[in-house]
């Protein structure tokens, strides 16, 4: 039924195959008892915090140093940055004796050593984040530097457009389970902008770094803040020759009707300076920011709406005081609206400018 010689064949091959696997299994199970019994390797994610030295926390030290901000959005509230962010702490275990290691400084990979977990809060998404050097000094001051890029989510205000000056922020926490334990710093040595930093269309005035005294909870967790802060000014000069005065323009040209004696041309006169003025305002409303307060330009533009009906109701009356024959009373309304329009109109944007800019 079998082949001769088969079952001796077998019991080799079984003799065989026990002699291979009973040593690899006592190897497997000696490999297993070190995992489980030597102390882990740790790496960023499994280092604790370094302990406070002398019941203080740990300061981490940060700078950012900008290399270019642009794509400001009005209406989204964004712009993108590219910067360097630099990070300095001191971490104990880390110090070497130089003259035992033969280097004044180490170097190593972002996964061989703790490092602070440091987070943008208004970023969209995540930075993109190049480490470009950690260096440890022989006391174990680390120093950690980074190249990033992000696209950064920043509140506008609008109420003094197109006049208004923003404050761009960019958000740093650090996460800690306890405030005690990490609090975040500002070197300023590290904090400025290239000279060549540029907004098209916005002037670049400072670029500094505020200390938030109060830490706030996150998912139960207190955070320690820094509020790095762009200041920018709007460049004006081009909305006043652009939007403001054509603006003006055709307001003062509806004004000739005041010297005028035609009803109908009259009548023509402001109804059309009022379509030409709408038929702008459109053209002009797909630049303007969307807001749910009332901006400058937007308040002047209602104000010029506001002149449009009265001198349609100046119009009427002067017209309803001839049919009347009323002609001196209708002289005399005439007359003094050509003083009382551009003085009343003067006054009006001295109490906007009040309001707005506080004057």
């Amino acid at each position: 039924m079998f082949p001769t010689g088969w079952r001796p064949k077998l019991s080799e091959s079984i003799a065989a195959s026990r002699m291979l696997w009973q040593p690899m299994a006592a190897v497997a199970v000696v490999q297993i008892g070190l995992l489980w019994f030597s102390p882990p390797v740790w790496g960023q994610d499994m280092v604790s915090p370094p302990p406070p030295i002398a019941d203080e926390p740990l300061t981490v030290n940060t700078g950012i140093y900008l290399i270019e901000c642009y794509s400001l959005d009005d209406k989204a509230e964004t712009f993108k940055v590219n910067a360097f962010l630099s990070l300095s702490w001191k971490d104990r275990r880390l110090a070497f004796d130089p003259v035992r290691s033969g280097v004044r400084v180490k170097t190593y990979e972002p996964e061989a050593i703790w490092i602070p977990e440091i987070r943008f809060v208004n970023v969209e998404n995540a930075r993109d984040a190049d480490v470009v050097d950690i260096s440890v000094s022989p006391d174990g001051t680390v120093q950690y530097l980074e190249r990033f890029s992000a696209r950064v989510l920043s509140p506008l205000d609008f109420r003094r457009y197109p006049f208004d000056s923003q404050t761009l922020h960019i958000y740093l926490i650090v996460r800690s389970v306890d405030t005690r334990n990490i609090v975040l710093a500002v070197d300023l040595e590290k904090v400025g902008k290239n000279d060549d930093v540029f907004l098209t269309g916005w002037d670049i005035e400072s670029f500094t770094a505020v200390v938030k005294p109060a830490n706030f909870a996150l998912e139960d967790r207190l955070e320690s803040k820094l509020d790095y802060q762009l200041r920018i000014s709007r460049q004006y000069f081009s909305y006043i020759p652009n939007i403001i005065l054509p603006m003006l323009f055709i307001l003062f040209i509806s004004w000739t009707a005041f010297w005028s004696t035609s009803y109908e041309a009259n009548v023509t006169l402001v109804v059309s300076t009022l379509i030409a003025h709408i038929a702008f305002n459109i053209l002009v409303e797909t630049n303007l920011p969307k807001t749910p307060y009332m901006t400058y330009t937007g308040a002047i533009i209602f104000m010029i709406y506001l002149f449009y009906f009265v001198a349609v109701i100046e119009v009427t009356v002067q017209h309803y005081l001839k049919v009347e024959s009323q002609p001196a009373r209708a002289a005399s309304i005439t007359r003094a609206s050509r003083i009382a329009f551009p003085v009343v109109f003067l006054l009006a944007n001295i109490i906007l400018a009040f309001l707005f800019f506080g004057f």
